[in-house]
């Protein structure tokens, strides 16, 4: 079932495919649509444009511009690692998010 991100009226909207140790959830973005602000992980995480375009930043890292079929994966850091993404170009995202629990 998709769910919208967070309350704001301009929210992009999530499903959770698979939820355990390893969840896979998956994002549509649509234009005028926001992910929120950042996203804080401990553990592994892989990020995969299924189409579309976003715009990846890792704090302290960098950013990644991500089209359709790039994936980003990050190893459990030392801590809590910040990211968020913002959508890039006319059309709408779906992106797939793979989060493997950290210790």
């Amino acid at each position: 079932m998709w769910a919208p991100v967070s309350e704001a009226s301009d929210t992009a909207h999530t499903r959770v495919i698979h939820a355990g140790e390893t969840s896979l959830q998956e994002y549509v973005i649509r234009p005028g649509e926001q992910v929120g602000d950042w996203f804080e992980t401990d553990g592994e995480v892989i990020h995969y444009v299924i189409e579309g375009a976003i715009a990846l930043e890792i704090e302290g890292l960098g950013i990644w511009e991500l089209g359709a079929e790039d994936a980003v994966a990050h190893p459990p850091p030392p801590g809590a690692l910040r990211n968020r993404w913002h959508l890039r170009g006319d059309g709408s995202a779906r992106v797939a998010f793979v989060y493997t629990g950290g210790t």
